[in-house]
């Protein structure tokens, strides 16, 4: 509920953006890769500069092409994620909640087999009030 209320405040303030760090980061991952495709092209000094500006300029055209479309649903953005923090969360606990059940049945097994513990069946006599 935290991450859902700090992150519409920040909505509130501003609209909705990629961030700067993760915009460096797709620009910087697909210049890697032009320029290991300029390099295969052994083209000259020259177009191999253009090549890669041209890249760049293409990179964060597609990444403002991605916000403007966005911008009217940006209200929607933090109950999205929010869901989807939610959604990974209640995944991981439900994983890690067989996992321990899986190892307390195999621990309760062995001490059985080790005869550390024993079921012990009692029937008594009970006396009980009705209605």
């Amino acid at each position: 509920m935290g991450f859902w209320l700090g992150y519409s405040q920040d909505m509130a303030k501003r609209a909705f953006i990629i961030a700067p760090e993760i915009k460096s980061k797709i620009i910087d991952l697909s210049l890697g890769q032009t320029k290991s495709l300029v390099k295969k092209q052994k083209l000259p000094a020259a177009q191999e500069k253009m090549a890669i500006t041209a890249a760049s300029k293409k990179v964060q055209e597609m990444i403002e092409g991605f916000e403007k479309p966005l911008a009217p649903f940006s209200r929607f953005v933090p109950i999205i994620l929010a869901a989807i923090l939610f959604s990974f969360l209640m995944t991981v606990f439900l994983v890690l909640g067989i996992v321990s059940l899986v190892v307390l049945k195999i621990l309760f097994m062995l001490l059985r087999l080790t005869r550390f513990t024993s079921f012990i069946v009692e029937n008594r006599e009970t006396k009980r009030l009705t209605l």
